[in-house]
């Protein structure tokens, strides 16, 4: 079960605050990359994804260490880090984050197929679109840190980690839940993929919920992000992996 945290929702609102301006600002810097919407090089590119990178991953675990920090707090107490039974609780959330792949995608060509057809435009995800348009090897290796080290991490954090134990406490557990499945879902800004997205967080929620360790769901998002970029990237790797045929 998750501990009682020490900070406040007027900590976790300031936080989200200071995130909100450095999402803001990352992305008007990596806008000066694209004059017009297009980048002219590979480099600016690169420079732009560095940019990304900076501004919503690292700056949202520096603003989370501020808070730690503030409230007198160690990441291992605040997110159960140094609970027992460690190599047990990654294994269960490498599993789940195997299992929960093929309902997943189904549900999200059902979600694809229904937005079509009452005339919904569909456009990939950016991540994804970042992915499948790297052409160089210096741009797919920060795809790939950023796919998958760092939103995983960065988003448990933020989501599961902060923002799901406050609401909680103040006495809206159902909300906790829901809630915040909602905005991890929503902030990824691609309506086909909402409701499997929604979906993973709550079952992400309730993995930390009952482990009380952040990398268990964090161990899930990994293996999930993993086999997703490794699907666009390699796609008959994983057919294999899921004995699917080619």
């Amino acid at each position: 079960m998750v501990s009682e945290k020490p900070w406040t929702p007027v900590d976790v609102l300031r936080l989200l605050m200071a995130w909100l301006l450095a999402l803001c600002a990352g992305q008007l810097i990596a806008g000066q990359f694209a004059p017009g919407g297009v980048f002219l090089t590979n480099e600016d590119r690169v420079a732009a994804l560095v940019v990304q990178i900076l501004s919503f991953h690292v700056m949202t675990l520096i603003i989370v260490g501020v808070l730690l920090f503030r409230r007198g707090i160690s990441w291992s107490a605040a997110f159960g880090l140094g609970a027992p039974r460690l190599w047990l609780t990654l294994g269960i959330g490498a599993m789940i984050g195997m299992l929960v792949l093929p309902p997943a995608w189904a549900l999200g060509q059902l979600s694809a197929l229904g937005l079509e057809k009452i005339g919904f435009a569909l456009k990939p995800q950016q991540a994804v679109q970042l992915v499948q348009g790297a052409a160089s090897t210096g741009e797919r290796a920060l795809t790939a840190l950023m796919a998958v080290g760092l939103a995983p991490v960065v988003e448990e954090v933020l989501f599961r980690g902060i923002i799901y134990p406050t609401v909680k406490q103040v006495g809206y557990p159902r909300l906790a839940v829901w809630g915040t499945a909602f905005f991890f879902a929503a902030i990824h800004a691609t309506p086909a993929i909402f409701a499997p997205l929604f979906l993973l967080g709550a079952l992400l929620t309730h993995l930390y919920e009952r482990t009380g360790n952040l990398l268990a769901p964090i161990a899930t998002h990994i293996v999930f992000n993993l086999v997703n970029f490794l699907w666009l990237t390699n796609p008959e790797l994983v057919r294999r992996w899921f004995g699917a045929s080619a």
